[in-house]
């Protein structure tokens, strides 16, 4: 657990330092104070999908920025040392990739990239040197892939391909200077990024990187998406909504399928029977449960409801609410390596805050932040009668941990005029973050 709180916390800390030192335009003394320009907006520059290396030496990441004279971005995947130092470019300028990922050796650094005018491909780096091979030749592209516990296989996330997608070079350019006019027959007929949607769906397929042999094992008029693998290999848990009308609702559940089946997943095993959505499925180390973020509104609507951690035994049944207590959203949930904690991403005040919840704790109880390095601008409150909790008028970032109360509701805490305290009897273990001095 030690190693696994190290390599969060200090993936937290350079994802933070990172857009401080590199994404903020740098501005003279006589230009510290003007305002905002359009050029400075263009200069930010966009981090993101950090991966921790296998040995926790290195982290990959992506860094997007804007060509306004193009009118395009470009995203390049850097790798850096957790311990401090240079960052390396991965890949170079011209083609974007993303979607970095290690193997489970750490050995090689993967990415998706579409070059040479291709489809976008799953392409490897070997990190003793060497040019990135392309791993994957599929005629429609691929759009999401997660490695094999052993390194073996790869689950891509393809699309159904186009007929075009599976023509001949001759025959497929001659179609496209004719385009066919868009035919709706369904509810849902465009999405935001997307365009207008046909009846194509996309589904799980399983790739050997030995025999390059491609097996399907999701299938049906439903999309599959956020494959993940089991600790054993055995099996991969995924998100998909079969509802009667995936249409008219966000109903997503998480479901399993045998990476090694035959029948094209006809045969699944339904993990979550909420009525609301399901998603970020992961796997406890000893294969036993899942971890997923959930909503538990019956009222709900898409983007309104709070959304919660959530556990259950992967053969399903009922599920536990680890942050029930928690009036904030979660997200990307992990199992730490001994698997007796959840570590998550914590929404608050417009931040984001790395935090963790103890599994076999009592239901009702909240989270707990774990101690953040002092960079990133947290530090620790004491809590007592009328203890001053931030010197700053916005509502403060507090780390909702229940402890040991007579009350089952905590006291939330309160402002009188520019501060804000926290009574004696409230069951929250205060965090601030970013406080100024009044």
């Amino acid at each position: 657990m030690g190693k696994f709180r190290f390599s969060s916390m200090a993936l937290l800390a350079f994802y933070f330092g990172i857009i401080i030192c590199s994404a903020a335009p740098s501005l003279s003394a006589e230009e510290s104070k003007r305002a905002l320009t359009i050029d400075d907006l263009l200069k930010l520059k966009t981090v993101g999908d950090p991966q921790v290396s296998p040995e926790c030496m290195w982290v990959a990441y992506t860094i997007t920025e804007v060509d306004l004279e193009k009118d395009e971005s470009e995203t390049r995947v850097w790798m850096a040392p957790i311990s401090g130092g240079d960052a390396i470019p991965m890949t170079a300028k011209g083609s974007s990739a993303s979607t970095p990922r290690w193997s489970p050796d750490g050995k090689y650094l993967s990415f998706l990239s579409s070059r040479n005018n291709g489809k976008t491909q799953v392409w490897n780096l070997d990190r003793r040197g060497g040019e990135a091979q392309a791993l994957t030749e599929i005629p429609q592209g691929v759009r999401g892939y997660e490695w094999s516990p052993d390194g073996t296989k790869l689950v891509l996330v393809l699309q159904d391909p186009k007929p075009e997608d599976l023509e001949k070079d001759k025959d497929k350019n001659e179609k496209m200077k004719k385009p066919k006019p868009w035919v709706i027959d369904r509810l849902q007929f465009k999405m935001d990024y997307v365009g207008y949607l046909d009846s194509r769906r996309t589904h799980l397929f399983v790739f050997d990187l030995g025999d390059k042999k491609m097996t399907q094992i999701t299938s049906g008029d439903f999309d599959d998406s956020q494959p993940a693998w089991s600790p054993d290999g055995k099996f991969v848990a995924f998100v998909s909504n079969r509802t009667e009308e995936p249409d008219i609702n966000n109903n997503t559940d998480i479901w399993i399928v045998s990476a090694e089946n035959t029948d094209k997943g006809k045969t699944l095993r339904q993990v979550t029977t909420n009525f609301a959505p399901d998603q970020s499925p992961t796997w406890s180390p000893d294969g036993k449960h899942i971890a997923y973020e959930t909503v538990v509104d019956k009222k709900h609507h898409y983007g309104s409801c709070i959304t919660f951690l959530a556990m259950t035994p992967f053969e399903g049944g009922e599920p536990r609410i680890l942050t029930r207590a928690l009036d904030r959203n979660i997200r990307s949930p992990k199992f730490s390596p001994d698997g007796k904690a959840v570590f998550f991403m914590l929404e608050d005040s417009g931040e984001q805050h790395l935090a963790k919840v103890d599994r076999t704790a009592h239901r009702d109880q909240a989270c707990a932040l774990p101690q953040a390095p002092a960079h990133t601008h947290l530090k620790p409150i004491r809590v007592g009668s009328a203890e001053p909790l931030a010197h700053r008028q916005r509502s403060p970032s507090w780390n909702l941990r229940t402890t040991a109360s007579t009350d089952s509701r905590p006291v939330p805490p309160f402002r009188q005029g520019r501060r804000w305290f926290l009574p004696r009897s409230s069951a929250y273990s205060a965090t601030t973050a970013r406080s100024p001095p009044p």
